[in-house]
Parts: structure tokens; sequence; C-alpha cells
């Protein structure tokens, strides 16, 4: 199993001389001197608005970010499943099934499932 392109990721554009300048192209990391290293995705601007398309490569280029907050929340609220919360039975059995789903999410999102 491979991991991930690593983060941070941002967004490209279409070069200003383009038919798409000012929408986005590509997400992708870059190195040190800022230039483009790897493309993780492209944009597909034609079937969708300059907005959408800009909200899309945005939420695309913090996946990684929003991956590993949402990992060490993950991580952070796991051990409440191991206390006794008796008297909050209705909220560890939630927690327990949030815990769970996340689980199965890092699974499939890592290629494991």
């Amino acid at each position: 199993m491979s991991e991930h392109t690593p983060g941070p990721w941002e967004v490209y554009c279409w070069a200003d001389h383009t038919e798409l300048a000012g929408y986005p192209s590509s997400v992708g990391n870059s190195d040190e001197l800022g230039m483009e290293q790897a493309d993780v995705c492209r944009i597909d601007c034609t079937e969708v608005t300059k907005a959408e398309a800009w909200a899309n490569a945005r939420l695309i280029a913090k996946s990684p970010e929003l991956f590993e907050k949402l990992r060490e929340l993950f991580q952070m609220t796991n051990p409440l499943i191991t206390c006794d919360l008796s008297e909050f039975g209705r909220l560890r059995r939630d927690v327990e099934r949030l815990l769970k789903e996340v689980d199965s999410d890092f699974a499939r999102a890592e290629g494991k499932a």
C-alpha cells in the first residue's frame, strides 16, 4: 500500500493566455522554491461554474490537513469508549458508533479496506 502525496497541497491555475484563465487547473504540491512538483488531481472546469470549480479545488487542496486533524480527533476521543460512562449510555453509544465509522473511513482512505 502506498501513502498519499504529502501535503500541503496547492491549487494551480490555467495560464493567462488560455481560454480557462482564472480557473483552477490542478491540485498538487510544490518544492521549497514554489515550483510545482506533482499533480494530485486535475480540476474539470467544463461542467461546473467557476465558483464551484474553485470550491472543489480548495476542498481537495485541504484534504491532507483535514485528514490529519480528523485522525487527531479520533485518537483523542477514542479513549472515551473505554471509560465508565454508564450514566451517559446514549452518548457512549453515539461516540462509539461515530468512532467506528471514522476508523472505517480511515481504512478506506488509506486503501486498507
